[in-house]
């Protein structure tokens, strides 16, 4: 998602229509109010299995905006190849947490995202494998975050009945469709395309959660602005505490099957 050049009409009608001038809908046609408030611009390609890195008191509604001011190294960098092989391969990079204040004070850690796929008839699998350690020199004392992989799936249909989220609430299974958003505090999530018999089986390590929000471009048709749902952030995230020198792991699970043998 990036700035169109008809996106400035649509925030200029809504400040036209706030100040009491004119309806927005005088100006442009819009097929729902308050369109202007979901533009969203996305600051690198929407690509699974990003590592997200970001403070500890970030909640959904960040996550939702795109304000999780997540490391940008980690999420964004150049990784360099450890080792590889047919069913694995391993990237590794070093950077400064940036959001810890001065740089004198800033930890440094290590990052290793290790994958391993796995193939099994008409099923795969992929784990990924995120190993944090801290600089063992540091002066900046224990570092807490929040540490994520970010999945991105798109089943297309975000409020058919047969495309839904699935997971445990209580004890209870739970569904909701493709175009929800909100935390899931569990840590297995389904995603399921029941018309297709596909499915889509996240898993974050022990004591994780989840974070869903739909990816929606604001776009303009013959018949107005309108969204338009381009799939699901989905991040599975767990709590992290690194000590100089300490080292932290955990693994996150993408698995493809049928949803129903």
């Amino acid at each position: 998602r990036r700035p169109e050049a008809y996106h400035s009409r649509l925030a200029e009608a809504a400040n036209v229509s706030a100040g009491g001038v004119a309806s927005i809908h005088d100006s442009v046609r819009v097929k729902e109010p308050g369109l202007e408030k979901r533009l969203r611009y996305d600051r690198w390609p929407r690509n699974s299995f990003r590592l997200l890195l970001f403070p500890p008191e970030k909640v959904w509604t960040d996550y939702e905006v795109l304000n999780l001011e997540e490391n940008r190294a980690f999420a964004a960098g150049a990784y360099r190849v450890r080792d590889s092989a047919r069913a694995n391969v391993a990237f590794e990079l070093d950077a400064p947490l940036e959001w810890h204040g001065p740089a004198s004070t800033t930890p440094h850690l290590t990052a290793i995202k290790e994958f391993h796929f796995e193939e099994r008839g008409k099923e795969f699998s992929v784990n990924c494998e995120v190993s944090l350690r801290g600089a063992a020199n540091s002066t900046a004392g224990a570092v807490r975050m929040l540490a994520g992989i970010e999945i991105v799936l798109n089943f297309l249909a975000p409020n058919e009945p047969d495309r839904y989220l699935e997971y445990q609430r209580d004890a209870q299974p739970e569904r909701q469709r493709l175009g929800w958003g909100g935390e899931i505090s569990d840590t297995t999530l389904r995603v399921v395309d029941d018309w297709q018999n596909v499915a889509a089986v996240l898993e974050t390590p022990p004591g994780g959660r989840f974070w869903v929000a739909p990816i929606e471009t604001v776009s303009e048709s013959e018949e107005g602005f309108e969204r338009v749902y381009q799939g699901s952030q989905i991040l599975g995230f767990c709590p992290v505490e690194l000590a100089p020198g300490g080292e932290w792991s955990g693994v996150w699970q993408l698995k493809v099957s049928k949803a129903h043998r």
